[in-house]
């Protein structure tokens, strides 16, 4: 009543309610996200070596070839090994054939227990010698262990390769880790089973989505800074090996009251909202929070339908009477 007192009398000495544009108090949804720069990394990659030596008779890829697993990636000479191979078959063939004999003169005791012992021990000796050469002659073809692409190649027709010698890197991108660096400060709030959303500069308008698959517990002295990797599909492989990303991890969620961000008004290092109460506007101190699409949460003496000043507020003065020129609801989203 004394307010609207106020009001009257000023407007019977001829100065009229200051127009402003006003907006209610809603309640909104604000989540936090942590916002990061990773990159992508294949799940499963190989350097493929050979299990064996030999020269190299073909190569049937390149890099950049994409692979099916088990196809072939290099052969190796294979004469040495197939004369390695016939021999043990005749050493193997001769054991059996001399075991075999020994058997009935064991039964007439003409040969005794001890050499006969020996000649089964030859014939096993025998049977892991062409089963070792049969092995390697199987690894004179050197397969894809898996499907990927090939991104490097390190031998060339005629080349000798000695055991362990690297052939091919391979990496498989159906699945890709991202990872990235997260502050000291900020670990706590990266929890395994995250939601992530990536995004690349290079492939504008698409997003992937993954979790948190490792929170690597050991971080770089220098930077203060500790790996996490993300892990998600990519089938049609569009995330390649290096590639840089952006990672978008929800840390929370929570409602809260909201008003629009040209409410507010900074002064002395603090943050106001001006509140038309009973045809006045109240300047009222508020705490604020998160923000999302033009709106920030705000803690303070402000309730959900409340109506705020937006327009019209930059040199407003607590106390003065106003007029709200604009339809209440602008921005209402609940």
């Amino acid at each position: 009543m004394f307010l609207s007192v106020i009001l009257l009398i000023l407007l019977q000495q001829g100065i009229p309610p200051r127009p402003v544009d006003v907006t209610p108090v809603v309640v909104r949804q604000f989540n936090s996200s942590l916002n990061l720069v990773g990159t992508v990394w294949p799940a499963v990659e190989s350097t493929v070596a050979s299990k064996i030596g030999g020269a190299v008779k073909a190569v049937h890829v390149k890099e950049g070839d994409l692979v099916k697993q088990g196809d072939p990636l290099v052969e190796l000479d294979q004469e040495i090994l197939v004369a390695l191979q016939r021999q043990a078959m005749a050493n193997h063939a001769k054991a059996e054939a001399d075991l075999h004999r020994a058997e009935g003169l064991r039964e007439k005791r003409v040969i005794s227990e001890e050499q006969y012992q020996h000649l089964r021990s030859e014939l096993e000796l025998r049977k892991a010698e062409l089963a070792v050469a049969e092995t390697n002659l199987k690894f004179t073809t050197i397969s894809a262990p898996f499907a990927g692409y090939v991104t490097a190649r390190y031998c060339e027709v005629g080349e000798w390769l000695d055991t362990g010698s690297k052939v091919v890197d391979l990496v498989d991108l159906d699945t890709v880790l991202v990872q990235a660096p997260v502050a000291e400060q900020d670990l706590a709030k990266v929890r395994l089973g995250q939601a992530a959303r990536v995004t690349a500069d290079s492939l504008p308008g698409q997003s992937f989505v993954g979790r948190v698959k490792h929170v690597i517990p050991h971080g770089d002295p220098q930077s203060h800074t500790f790996p996490i990797k993300v892990e998600l599909e990519n089938p049609r492989h569009q995330l390649k090996s290096g590639m840089s990303v952006r990672l978008e991890i929800r840390t929370s969620s929570r409602t809260a009251a909201a008003v629009p961000t040209d409410s507010l008004v900074n002064d002395a290092g603090s943050s106001y909202v001006f509140v038309i109460r009973d045809g006045v506007a109240r300047k009222v101190k508020v705490e604020t929070g998160e923000t999302s699409e033009g709106f920030v949460a705000v803690r303070g003496a402000v309730a959900r339908g409340d109506l705020v000043v937006v327009a019209g507020n930059e040199d407003l003065r607590d106390g003065v009477p106003v007029r709200a020129t604009s339809t209440p609801g602008r921005g209402r989203k609940n």
